[in-house]
């Protein structure tokens, strides 16, 4: 079997900033996010729809469905159901790992990809992305420090961040809570206010984000739902790279395993 041993030297990655207030509460996200917990196995599927509203009155929706599994040692497998009808399956056999594989059942290649761009990828925590393609990836990111006036003033003059106590969703309890924020005149070349709001129920069990909803005048909405979760152990082969496949790393930014673009520029290839 040939290896290809190259080291990636990059990925081109493009984000959208959205300035957001988030308070002192750790935040769980997706199955990638954070240390890889123990003894917290499940399956879920996953939907993320983005709604952009254009100034013309265009409605563009696009949605992502994703299949995800948890084993109790941690260990992560993620199945992304492309535009194109194509799955993307990404397996991380060690949890403690930076690195996991992306499989190419077609080329029976497995790509080395570093977890973190992954988990931005997958989206539910501090980022929500939708797959416009194999690689590409609509992406959105929560900035965390609106009022930091390091950098000049505050982004925000009004913020109000809510706790909506506990609810079952998907038949697991959750925990609540709705962050609001209004961006002055001004600030970022607007002549009237800008709303965001960010509404959030995470599973403290599971250490996973079941719900959220995210909206922002500029960008549009953008909803996430964990359903059909199932707490049971997975088979220990969804983990792992099949032995007929060879090992391929990325060598250059040409030829990445996923490229994040920008909301506003997505418009285009929307028409």
């Amino acid at each position: 079997m040939r290896r290809h041993t190259g080291v990636c030297v990059g990925v081109s990655v493009l984000i959208s900033a959205v300035a957001f207030g988030q308070s002192a509460a750790v935040e769980n996200g997706g199955p990638l996010s954070g240390p890889p917990p123990l003894n917290a196995p499940f399956t879920a599927d996953a939907r993320t729809t983005m709604l952009q509203r254009l100034k013309d009155g265009t409605r563009i929706e696009r949605t992502m469905t994703a299949r995800y599994y948890r084993d109790a040692a941690g260990r992560v497998r993620i199945e992304q159901a492309m535009s194109s009808a194509n799955t993307r399956i990404t397996v991380f056999p060690g949890p403690a790992e930076p690195v996991g594989y992306f499989l190419e059942p077609s080329s029976r290649r497995a790509r080395i990809v570093g977890r973190s761009i992954e988990d931005v990828a997958v989206g539910g925590g501090k980022t929500f992305a939708v797959p416009i393609g194999p690689v590409d990836f609509i992406n959105f990111v929560r900035s965390p420090q609106p009022f930091d006036q390091r950098d000049g003033p505050p982004v925000a003059d009004t913020l109000s961040d809510e706790a909506l106590g506990t609810r079952q969703i998907s038949g697991v309890e959750t925990i609540g809570r709705r962050v609001t924020m209004v961006v002055p005149v001004g600030v970022v070349g607007n002549d009237t206010p800008i709303e965001i709001v960010d509404e959030r129920w995470e599973s403290p069990e599971l250490k996973l984000l079941i719900y959220s909803r995210f909206s922002d005048s500029r960008n549009g909405d953008v909803e996430y739902l964990l359903t059909n979760i199932r707490r049971l152990e997975p088979p220990a082969a969804l983990f792992e790279v099949p032995a007929d496949y060879r090992l391929w790393r990325v060598v250059s930014t040409s030829d990445p395993s996923i490229r994040l673009i920008p909301p506003q520029n997505s418009l285009a290839q929307a028409r």
